[in-house]
């Protein structure tokens, strides 16, 4: 009898998590797991994108009801569907899930099994939100984390807990060079014009600011570059007023958040992660998928996905470093083109669905086995 698991979120957008999830999912069956989303509503931002796009391609998702940071309605209505539905394991996958995931499994007997998709490791604030995280995390019969810098942190400050890693893996059928993007001129621009590209929450650590003084940069010689930044969040229109100010207009596009991503990434040239923390990004795993050159800063894992040729590195918030990687790829096309060729056959081999899903088919099993 396949494993009932309930994938559980509390989701601002869909992003890099929501897509590991909505990833996990489509492979699931294939390895005796019947899994459904269940979204806890954001009564904040009401934001439902998670939901739709489940929704959308037919996964079984539903919306929990939640009002308040805490609701007791939220712990009833998912203990509730636990019990109807014979639920085996709650899977959590951010700080909320985590707290109503672990009240739920005691109470409706599930067991838990929690991932980490990524930690800034920045400020005071966001390290009390960690050890928060940490308490309720040692409700988890086993935990995963997507990098090894996550793997070290919780095995320093959860000793002795079942932890994990297990990298992210990505649909290498979806998001491939053989599809259809949606031609340059969508984005405003000519086709023969050099599209580089980022897909990320715009907040301050993913790294825009950097991206956008490095392309100014770099257009001053490089007219023919233009830049696609595909995604929202809470410095959007400071990012749009610094491309006013830099006289860029004309040469970068904001598309907003966007789910068909597989079409984006067949219209970019180059990919680029500014980021100046991360876990195990999915945006750049699709876009090796897809056979892009990569340029990147060294944090998470990032290193690890783009060894032997697969991109070109830099160091986190380093001006000069990324217009020059950027530039190196303009320079060197058929160099960049040999990246994306290794990039490709790297997520194949070592970062696709099935590898990922398989490894969490074996958690869930051992889980209920107490193994």
């Amino acid at each position: 009898m396949a494993l009932k698991v309930l994938h559980l979120r509390s989701s601002s957008g869909f992003f890099g998590a929501e897509r590991v999830i909505i990833t996990l999912m489509k492979r699931s069956p294939q390895d005796g797991i019947n899994a459904v989303l269940a979204c806890i509503e954001n009564y904040i931002s009401g934001d439902q994108s998670l939901l739709q796009h489940a929704l959308d391609i037919n996964l079984p998702a539903i919306e929990i009801p939640c009002n308040s940071r805490l609701d007791l309605n939220t712990i009833r209505e998912l203990t509730k569907y636990c019990r109807n539905q014979h639920i085996d394991i709650i899977h959590t996958h951010d700080y909320k899930s985590h707290f109503y995931g672990g009240i739920v499994s005691r109470l409706s007997g599930c067991k838990l099994v929690a991932t980490i998709h990524g930690r800034t490791f920045g400020d005071i604030k966001n390290r009390l939100f960690e050890l928060i995280e940490d308490s309720l995390l040692r409700l988890a019969s086993h935990i995963v984390v997507v990098s090894e810098p996550l793997l070290y942190s919780l095995n320093k400050s959860l000793p002795g807990k079942k932890t994990t890693l297990i990298a992210n893996g990505v649909d290498d059928h979806a998001f491939s060079n053989e599809n259809m993007g949606y031609g340059k001129s969508e984005w405003g621009f000519k086709p023969e014009n050099f599209l580089f590209g980022t897909i990320a929450r715009m907040s301050e650590e993913k790294g825009h600011r950097v991206l956008l003084d490095a392309f100014k940069n770099l257009a001053v010689s490089y007219k023919n570059a233009r830049l696609l930044l595909v995604g929202d969040g809470p410095l959007a229109e400071e990012l749009k007023q610094q491309v006013c100010e830099s006289g860029l207009q004309d040469k970068v596009n904001f598309t907003g958040p966007r789910s068909d991503i597989e079409c984006i990434l067949n219209d970019l040239d180059c990919y680029v992660s500014p980021s100046h923390t991360e876990g195990m990004p999915m945006s750049i795993l699709e876009a090796m998928a897809t056979g892009l050159p990569i340029v990147a800063t060294e944090v998470g894992s990032v290193r690890n996905l783009l060894c032997n040729g697969c991109g070109s590195l830099v160091p986190a918030g380093d001006i000069s470093s990324l217009e020059e990687a950027m530039q190196f790829i303009m320079d060197n096309i058929d160099l960049a083109r040999d990246m994306g060729v290794k990039s490709r056959a790297r997520v194949e081999t070592q970062y696709s669905a099935a590898i990922q899903s398989r490894q969490y088919a074996n958690i869930y099993q051992s889980v209920l086995k107490n193994v």
